[in-house]
């Protein structure tokens, strides 16, 4: 079985980090990982030090100035040499044999850039208790890139399954780097990218568990309108780079513009229906700004999906 590089980001979590690196050294597989301490005030870089000290395949880099995420994760990316990497948040621990599963896909078939599966959220200190005796083995779904980017189009404010997502190391290399302007959720942008280079692998299987708490790096993109345009940045910076180079790009743009304006729309809906008006106002300002013809003309065409939003509106109504 390959081996595979495993990049953590760390600022301010020296009370998750022994968790995170613990999920990785249960795993069964052939591993390094490299912590990157972006100038945390708190004892995050004794931790890792810590931590390096007992497991010689721990590096640590500690910068004394803090550079932002991506260059965190950037330099994971150039730090990487082995046939897969992964980006795990310090506060996130990966499931029981996850690794192992992911990178058996894709030693099986060379067409495929990443394989990802099921992320359960959790809430503070009380891990979830998991073996690998406990879990089945993945089954997996093999998804040619277009039709990856294609079902996100179709759906682009569906959230993205991100921790603990394993890449081939040469497709990551292809595409280049994690994008600065993309601020939150640059990992969405970075999948719609690798699937102009390859297929993908799916499972329904749990391969990370994703911890909430009141010191989440995306914990902005709860509000819904603002994660709405954190979707538009990373659906633009695709769009305008490898998505206008992919095949039919003006027709993939078109989809995406009028499936964002259509979830804004019934994301509004749902929002009055629950006695949020103010919410309810900004996602129609929204859904006008991105498509001015989904306000004059309500996007009907989202009412008999069976994940479309406004089913999941009734359902919690019922």
């Amino acid at each position: 079985m390959s081996s595979i590089d495993i990049i953590i980001p760390s600022y301010n979590y020296a009370r998750y980090l022994r968790d995170c690196v613990g999920s990785v050294q249960a795993q069964d597989v052939d591993y390094r990982i490299l912590i990157v301490d972006n100038a945390s005030t708190d004892d995050s870089v004794a931790v890792a030090h810590e931590l390096a000290a007992a497991d010689p395949r721990i590096t640590v880099v500690a910068r004394s100035v803090n550079l932002g995420l991506h260059a965190s994760l950037n330099e994971g990316v150039d730090w990487a040499v082995s046939p897969y990497q992964t980006l795990l948040c310090a506060d996130d621990i990966l499931a029981p044999g996850s690794l192992a599963m992911a990178i058996a896909v894709l030693d099986a078939d060379p067409r495929l850039v990443m394989a990802l599966g099921e992320e359960q959220p959790f809430w503070g200190s009380e891990l979830p208790k998991l073996t690998v005796a406990d879990r089945s083995p993945a089954e997996w779904e093999i998804v040619p890139g277009r039709t990856f980017i294609d079902r996100h189009a179709r759906l682009p404010a569906q959230h993205w399954n991100a921790a603990g997502v394993v890449v081939r190391t040469s497709a990551q290399r292809a595409i280049g780097h994690w994008r600065k302007e993309v601020e939150y959720g640059p990992d969405r942008e970075i999948g719609l990218r690798l699937a102009t280079v390859g297929d993908v692998a799916i499972t329904k299987t749990v391969l990370s568990y994703v911890r909430y708490h009141h010191g989440n790096y995306s914990a902005p993109l709860r509000d819904l309108p603002t994660l709405l345009g954190h979707v538009d940045i990373a659906w633009r910076s695709f769009l305008a780079n490898e998505g206008a180079r992919v095949e039919q790009s003006k027709e993939l743009a078109a989809s995406y513009a009028r499936n964002l304006a259509a979830t804004a729309y019934w994301w509004g809906v749902r929002a009055l229906a629950t006695a949020r008006p103010g919410t309810a106002s900004k996602l129609f300002q929204f859904a006008y700004r991105t498509r001015p013809a989904s306000v004059v003309v309500p996007p009907l065409h989202y009412i008999l999906r069976e994940d479309g939003p406004v089913r999941n509106l009734f359902r919690q109504r019922a």
